[in-house]
């Protein structure tokens, strides 16, 4: 994982996750601790793991599981980790690195299987499925969550392991692609799952626009959307909505240029001299001063919208 989705660990949270409850109904506490276990399964190096699982009063289950399998496109390349939190075992996976080719590899081979989900994806999962069902303890309520290609992953696991050990508690999922066409979609959302399992989008973020619907891929889950720079509050009702749309945010980027090309201009500026003075040691107050929270202010907005450290401020009160 490149240093885009990696956190300096003096940002993770010093406590417990004290009112973590996963059920079937949508609970912001519980989306909160499980966008840093997401976060936390980018990192790679394992005793910052271990120390930042001790200030939160939970455990590793096992060491983080890194996996790379050859498929019909170059390679299919996964993490994940599985933790214990206040008695339910939560299996996080990473997402989409920036700068890793074969995550976007996985994110954009879209085949899909017989059962409906995406090749690439159904790929990702397969190679880390046997080491992450090792780790399960037998009796424990499951949680499953992830950020970007993180949350079709989870997904897909929750949907196998429903139909071996109804005892997935609850799904999580952070800026997801849609992970398959109908034959996979209709009976997850149909399913006691569809409506444990919540969709987080923050902003403008374009990866749960992908892959197109027009390609008849749909999104699973009860959506949960916080405005640009705000909060998450509530999921909707039912499961089946297939917000947001790739050309709508398309169209929506491309009016606000032609609307207002110098108020967008003016916007990049800005954040070129809010970067160059966190640079000077200088930082722009509840900005990251750190060099990755400057590179991803610099991004183009909807890229800028998927990263893990908007969705943790989109989580927080």
């Amino acid at each position: 994982m490149s240093f885009l989705t990696q956190l300096p660990e003096a940002l993770y949270p010093q406590t417990k996750f004290a009112n973590f409850r996963p059920g079937a109904a949508f609970d912001l506490d519980t989306a909160r601790a499980l966008i840093w276990l997401s976060q936390l399964a980018y990192e790679t190096d394992t005793a910052k793991i271990k120390r930042i699982c001790g200030g939160l009063e939970i455990t590793l289950i096992g060491d983080p599981i890194h996996k790379s399998v050859a498929s019909a496109l170059p390679i299919a390349s996964t993490y994940v980790m599985v933790f214990d939190v206040s008695g339910s075992t939560v299996v996080s996976f990473a997402g989409t690195d920036p700068v890793v080719l074969a995550n976007w590899v996985s994110d954009f081979d879209i085949r899909s299987t017989d059962g409906g989900a995406a090749e690439g994806f159904l790929a990702a999962l397969q190679v880390v499925e046997f080491d992450v069902l090792a780790r399960l303890p037998a009796g424990h309520p499951v949680v499953v969550t992830g950020h970007s290609l993180g949350g079709a992953l989870a997904v897909l696991l929750a949907q196998r392991l429903d139909a071996v050990r109804p005892d997935v508690q609850a799904v999580y999922t952070f800026g997801m692609p849609r992970p398959g066409r109908e034959p996979f979609v209709a009976p997850y959302n149909a399913s006691e799952l569809g409506k444990r399992t919540f969709r987080l989008v923050h902003g403008n973020d374009i990866v749960p626009t992908v892959a197109p619907s027009k390609f008849d891929f749909q999104h699973v889950g009860r959506y949960a959307k916080a405005p640009e720079n705000g909060k998450f509050t509530v999921a909707e009702d039912v499961a089946g909505s297939n917000e947001p749309g790739f050309e709508e945010g398309v169209a929506n980027e491309l009016h606000d240029l032609l609307r207002d090309p110098m108020g967008q201009i003016g916007a990049y500026a800005r954040r070129l001299r809010d970067a160059a003075a966190a640079l000077l040691g200088r930082p722009v107050p509840h900005t990251r001063s750190d060099t990755a929270g400057i590179v991803i202010d610099m991004l183009p907005p909807r890229l800028r919208d998927h990263m893990p450290d908007r969705y943790i401020a989109a989580c927080t009160h």
